[in-house]
């Protein structure tokens, strides 16, 4: 059993027709926390 709260496979995300995010996967499981960071 999985206690993940959100489960993300082969993010993509475009910004004004530019990929920014390539092939991001993640899991978050309940009581974890997690910051993601850029610039």
């Amino acid at each position: 059993m999985h206690d993940n709260l959100i489960e993300i496979r082969d993010l993509r995300v475009a910004f004004n027709g530019r990929e920014v995010v390539h092939g991001v996967s993640l899991d978050i499981r309940r009581g974890e926390c997690l910051a993601l960071v850029g610039e």
